[in-house]
């Protein structure tokens, strides 16, 4: 019996059943020709397991990510922000828009072909922006009316 809490130069870990200090010990296993097995045993509890086996453990199953309920207040709160940030888009494309307007205004005829095309982009991605404006101002009302 050895009283090393090494074997093979491999440090011990406690007793995996109750975290005892572990001794190393020949005389519980044998392999085929009945020599010996390196065995490691509890001091405390006597539990004993092939020396291999003894630093192994069971790794924990992945505990599962539980995210708290949201209520629909919450979710309205946070969709609201959404909408917040579309509206700030939409003025920004209306902004755009306006001033494609007052370049027309002041270019007079030179270029006015690539005037009038940044009108038609500036139009085209204001109406894109306040039809998802709508979407969402949509999606807020829902969510309000359930959270009453």
């Amino acid at each position: 019996m050895t009283t090393n809490q090494t074997i093979d130069g491999v440090p011990l870990l406690p007793c995996p059943f109750c975290g005892g200090e572990p001794y190393g010990t020949h005389d519980h296993y044998v392999y085929d020709d009945l020599s010996p097995m390196p065995c490691v045993e509890c001091q405390s509890c006597s539990a004993h397991l092939k020396a291999e086996d003894w630093n192994r453990r069971v790794q924990p199953a992945p505990v599962a990510v539980v995210l708290p309920e949201r209520s629909n207040q919450d979710y309205a709160i946070e969709h609201a922000e959404y909408m917040a940030l579309s509206a700030d888009d939409v003025l920004a494309k209306f902004q755009a828009y306006g001033l494609a307007l007052l370049a027309v205004d002041e270019g007079g005829d030179d270029g006015e072909g690539e005037l009038l095309e940044n009108i038609d982009s500036a139009r085209s991605n204001l109406q894109e922006s306040l039809v998802e404006l709508r979407s969402m101002v949509y999606e807020f009302r829902k969510r309000s009316a359930k959270s009453r």
